[in-house]
């Protein structure tokens, strides 16, 4: 039996605590623990914190970043847990901090702009280059920052499929959607669910840490928009205003307004009071979640999920709405967004000329040393800087035809992650063409490129984008 049969085969709730290296006399640490060790020591992981939460970081040191969000969700999920062990639910601690170290590791250099961005790129090449039809409702299959997440632990391997569960559900919560829809949607232009609200995530560890995500998120944006104010116009005053403006227009019916009015205040604190703002929201949602859920030896996750009760159920879901119409509409992240657009897509556009004609896939030469462009050969130090970066990266990652057939033939979740996809839309469409096989290997260079530029730091891409720009500028 391998190893990856032996772990799969593990009844998670009967032998959790079995020792991941049985043989060993000295590592007693178990299959979760090991998930642990395997996530924080990866590059992924130690780029987060120089990747923007909703405020691009040089602007001040102290907004968020991936890295800060990250040990947020696991405070607050450790809490949310630990309060619900507290009545016999028996929640693993090691995977709760599992879930929560990995369900950002996939994410792109500048937030979820970064990531809509490349999703377009990634839907735009495979129309133009591979004449695929691609519906508005399945771009979201074809790059998402959880599914690449979960990428992230496939490549690590002997990752538990609990915990790549967890990563890939994260973005569930039990109060999205939690009445009609379009009662608050229409007031956010363009909102766009990246990952169904059906997929519930099948261990209670998992959805703790969805919601901890979701909670940490409202908590830290808030602090963040007010503590921006002078770039994002968006006081403590003025959020409250925004919040129940959108309450008063809803409506909605046997809803305490007055209740929820106070909960805004509270909720809401000003620059001053910050300290006691964040201990009601984030002290609030755990004592609401852990009063709200009772252990029951019938529970199964994915039938009887985590819950709220109904009033913050619907409170929380106006004031996650109402942050994502700010982030999303108002003008300066408008200009954040447009500039995160700009540096993503001179990069990709700068790299796939020359990456999509590589088709080398399986040489031990890790670049190659000419490259054909609209019918001329060029030297690979006259097209293009950073390469050696990308191509070292390639070279580990794409070159070994076992990696690549793992891409191809991964089964072992439920859901196919979205370089999969890629790859079955292309075979669907070609597969009894001659030339299918150049049609994969240029998917293939598709995949990694995309999957490099996610992996940027929001650093390094503004240093591609700078010397790039700076390079066309003084051109003869």
């Amino acid at each position: 039996m391998n190893d990856t049969t032996k772990k799969d085969s593990i009844n998670y709730y009967d032998k959790r605590n079995v020792p991941y290296d049985a043989n060993s006399p000295t590592d007693n640490r178990t299959f979760f623990e090991h998930d642990i060790s395997a996530i924080i020591y990866t590059n992924a992981f130690k780029r987060l914190s120089l990747k923007s939460q909703i405020i691009i970081k040089p602007i001040r040191d102290h907004f968020r970043s991936r890295m800060t969000h990250t040990h947020e969700v696991i405070d607050n999920a450790l809490a949310i847990a630990k309060g619900l062990n507290h009545k016999k639910w028996e929640l693993d601690l090691n995977l709760v901090q599992s879930i929560g170290l990995a369900h950002d590791l996939g994410h792109t250099p500048f937030g979820h702009k970064g990531e809509r961005t490349l999703r377009e790129i990634v839907c735009r090449v495979l129309k133009s280059n591979f004449n695929l039809k691609i519906d508005e409702e399945e771009e979201h299959l074809f790059f998402n920052h959880a599914s690449n997440s979960a990428r992230i632990l496939d490549f690590i391997g002997d990752i538990t499929p609990q915990c790549v569960n967890g990563v890939l559900c994260h973005s569930w919560n039990p109060w999205k959607g939690y009445f009609n829809e379009s009662r608050i949607r229409k007031h956010v232009s363009e909102f766009k669910i990246c990952v169904p609200i059906e997929d519930i995530p099948d261990t209670y560890e998992a959805q703790v840490v969805a919601i901890s995500d979701q909670l940490t998120s409202i908590n830290h944006d808030i602090e963040d928009l007010i503590g921006g104010e002078k770039y994002t116009n968006n006081g403590a005053g003025e959020l409250k205003n925004k919040i129940k403006t959108m309450i008063d227009e809803i409506k909605i019916k046997g809803l305490n307004i007055t209740s929820i009015y106070s909960g805004v205040e509270s909720f809401i604190s000003d620059e001053k009071k910050r300290s006691y703002g964040r201990k009601y929201r984030i002290e609030n949602i755990i004592s609401n979640v852990v009063s709200n859920n009772n252990y029951s030896e019938s529970n199964k996750a994915n039938e009887c999920a985590l819950k709220l009760n109904t009033e913050w159920s619907i409170f929380l879901d106006i004031i996650e709405t109402i942050i994502r119409k700010i982030i999303r509409e108002e003008s300066w992240f408008v200009g954040r967004d447009a500039m995160a657009d700009a540096m993503i897509s001179v990069a990709f556009n700068h790299f796939w000329p020359i990456v999509k004609e590589y088709n080398e896939l399986l040489s031990e030469n890790n670049k190659p040393k000419n490259i054909s462009i609209d019918g001329k050969q060029y030297g690979i130090e006259e097209t293009t800087k950073y390469l050696d970066h990308f191509f070292e990266y390639y070279k580990d990652k794409y070159l070994i035809e076992n990696n690549i057939n793992k891409i191809k033939n991964r089964t072992k979740y439920v859901k196919k992650l979205w370089d999969q996809q890629i790859l079955e839309k292309i075979e669907m469409k070609y597969n009894k063409d001659i030339k299918i096989s150049d049609f994969k290997n240029r998917a293939i260079n598709l995949i990694s490129l995309v999957d490099f530029i996610a992996g940027l730091t929001d650093r390094y891409c503004i240093q591609i984008f700078g010397d790039l720009y700076k390079g066309f500028l003084t051109q003869g």
